[in-house]
């Protein structure tokens, strides 16, 4: 995660300015409406770019293709219909 120059609160309600830290980036957003916001900017009145939404999406394309992308999970429920799942 990046690392914010500038102190900034952690939270939004009641949050105080902190040294340190570090914005979220949420690499597997869906691609797909990312792409479509880009497609449709004018349209769709979106304040972000639509080369900032290109580039986001071909960013979630490139980590979905790495192996530290890939994830597989199994989901079990018994009798009772309790579930369990394993990622």
């Amino acid at each position: 995660m990046p690392q914010i120059q500038e102190d900034a609160p952690i939270v939004r309600v009641l949050g105080v300015n902190r040294p340190g830290v570090a914005r979220h980036e949420f690499v597997a957003a869906n691609f797909f409406m990312q792409r479509v916001l880009a497609r449709y900017h004018d349209e769709l009145d979106v304040s972000a770019e639509a080369r900032e939404l290109t580039v986001a999406a071909d960013r979630t394309v490139q980590f979905l293709q790495n192996p530290s992308g890939a994830r597989s999970g199994r989901c079990a429920a018994d009798a009772l219909g309790s579930s369990r799942s394993e990622v």
